[in-house]
């Protein structure tokens, strides 16, 4: 009977330690795991998890902290186990009893989701909340795959109604003087119809902000001139001016996001770069002065712009947009180097005088008896069109 007691005294004395140091690591481990998750260190967080669980298969929160852990690293099957166990613990944890039926209608195909049910959890259990991810084919917190992907590049093109500014000015007067001359004839227009093609790359920085670099050309309809002065010597003055703007821009892009796609306005600043294709030709004075001026004259500005849209999702890696844009910039001071017909070469800009009419003229006579200075091109434009958008 001594011998029996001294036994189980001795197992006593080395169990009750033991049992102790069980517990502490216990403890230890999921602290550790909690301070871990806390940083979002996760895959390092799961580990001592693990370990609290196997130091004490009964402790329900540790079971319940590592499906947090799955949760956040996407493993919704390894979750739904560590939350089944804690439950099997503690089955009164009636806040874990809805995450667990939350879970399993999102993980299984064949039910059909609770949309609202699935958007509560999220507010409820932070673990689940993740706006980045992107499981196949649609994401858990109900916005399309646009609406998860980190950047697009999109293509565009479209219709463009540009001011042109100077341009209408001269042309209205070279009209006026056709029509109130009584001999000359011709016909002078400033279109304000044309295209636009362009580009650019965004960058998501959530599903509802992101910035985008983009680049495009505009092409008006040109202005042309052409005045026959019917004095019998065959004088005349035909002017053609094709101009074309590059905006080099930066955007910001507000997104309202939904299942189907997503609306946007944007608002952005840039570098315009504005370039003229000019041929000026005259025969004046009797044929005793004569020339013909062609080239390329160049000039740019900043200026702002403004868009809204729609995107319709077409798949989970191509969209369509639908969109109106529009910008404001003024040009002058377009100027180049050019030879003429005669064989001079010199520094010619888009002149206009103080009669309103714009032609090619040297630099060098600037002011002058006609007031000549830099014209002005109003490239403030508005614009609608269709895009493919990548992402």
């Amino acid at each position: 009977m001594r011998k029996m007691f001294s036994s189980f005294l001795l197992g006593l004395i080395f169990f009750t330690p033991l049992a102790a140091l069980a517990q502490t690591n216990n403890s230890d481990y999921r602290q550790m795991g909690e301070a871990l998750y806390q940083k979002g260190l996760y895959n390092k967080a799961l580990d001592y998890f693990n370990r609290a669980v196997q130091a004490d298969p009964n402790d329900w929160q540790a079971y319940q902290e590592l499906g947090d852990t799955y949760l956040k690293l996407n493993d919704d099957s390894s979750a739904l186990g560590a939350y089944n166990k804690s439950l099997e613990i503690n089955p009164n944890n009636a806040s874990l009893k809805t995450t667990v039926d939350n879970l399993q209608e999102t993980t299984t195909p064949a039910t059909q989701k609770d949309q609202s049910n699935f958007n509560a959890l999220r507010q409820d259990h932070p673990a689940v909340a993740n706006p980045w991810r992107k499981p196949a084919g649609a994401s858990n917190d109900s916005l399309g795959p646009m609406s998860h992907s980190r950047s697009w590049l999109s293509v565009d093109t479209g219709y463009t109604y540009t001011n042109l500014g100077d341009l209408t000015t001269s042309a209205d007067y070279v009209n006026g003087q056709i029509a109130s001359s009584g001999t000359y004839t011709g016909l002078a227009t400033a279109d304000h119809n044309g295209f636009n093609i362009g580009a650019e790359l965004g960058f998501l920085l959530n599903p509802y902000n992101g910035i985008a670099l983009g680049v495009r050309a505009i092409a008006p309809n040109p202005y042309t001139s052409d005045i026959n002065f019917q004095d019998g010597f065959g004088d005349y003055e035909d002017i053609t001016i094709q101009p074309y703007l590059v905006p080099l821009t930066v955007d910001y892009y507000l997104f309202l996001p939904d299942q189907g796609g997503r609306f946007y306005l944007s608002a952005g600043v840039g570098y315009y770069v504005g370039s003229v294709h000019v041929d000026d030709a005259y025969t004046v004075s009797s044929g005793a002065n004569s020339d013909e001026i062609i080239g390329d004259l160049y000039s740019g500005t900043v200026g702002f712009q403004l868009g809204i849209g729609r995107e319709f999702a077409i798949n989970n890696h191509l969209g369509l947009r639908i969109f109106a844009r529009g910008r404001y910039a003024k040009i002058s001071g377009f100027r180049g180097t050019v030879t003429d017909a005669n064989g001079f070469t010199g520094d010619f800009g888009l002149m206009q005088d103080s009669s309103g009419y714009v032609f090619v003229d040297n630099v060098g006579n600037t002011g002058g008896p006609y007031a000549e200075h830099f014209a002005t091109i109003d490239f403030t434009s508005f614009d609608l069109g269709v895009a493919f958008t990548f992402f």
